[in-house]
């Protein structure tokens, strides 16, 4: 019998006079075993629910933004994709823009951020496309129609919105 046991099992078992520091011996035991089973659990609830919201963030996202100091647009952004993808560990490369916009519905104006994106090259780097839970993200990859008056206003480009936002300005696919 290895030393360990000899002097835990030595301890936990009482004389036949002590029957109470049995029982008290019993239930600290099983208190020590509750308190660390519930440590294991949430920790492992933690570490999971820290990879999911990682995933979902890094999923959405790009792992790095390459923005330019003075806030000005890239102009040769084609050539800078092409160097980004030759370099070895690089998966893929998208432009996008951001800006700041103030949005008007009929019941209500709200302030956001616009990301315009080449849906094409987005869809190989992310999988923002994949949550869209209203319309069709294909809508970003039609050309524009062209419009049978010159002196009309030009078609509305498609848009996403998010839910949140979209349930706040109380506006629906196909609104403009």
């Amino acid at each position: 019998m290895p030393f360990q046991l000899f002097v835990a099992l030595r301890y936990l078992r009482a004389k036949r006079k002590q029957t109470v520091v049995s029982v008290i011996s019993a239930i600290s035991a099983l208190g020590i075993a509750a308190g660390v089973m519930a440590l294991v659990i949430a920790l492992a609830l933690s570490t999971g629910f820290r990879e999911d919201i990682q995933e979902k963030i890094v999923g959405a996202t790009s792992h790095v933004n390459l923005l330019r100091v003075d806030n000005g647009p890239l102009g040769n952004y084609k050539e800078l994709l092409a160097a980004l993808e030759r370099l070895p560990h690089v998966t893929g490369a998208a432009p996008a823009i951001f800006n700041q916009v103030f949005i008007v519905s009929p019941y209500r104006s709200q302030g956001g951020i616009l990301k315009g994106v080449d849906a094409g090259r987005e869809r190989t780097i992310s999988d923002f496309f994949s949550h869209i839970v209203a319309g069709d993200a294909r809508a970003l990859d039609a050309p524009p129609p062209e419009a049978a008056d010159p002196d009309a206003p030009p078609p509305a480009d498609p848009l996403i919105v998010g839910k949140e936002m979209a349930r706040q300005l109380g506006v629906r696919v196909g609104d403009t």
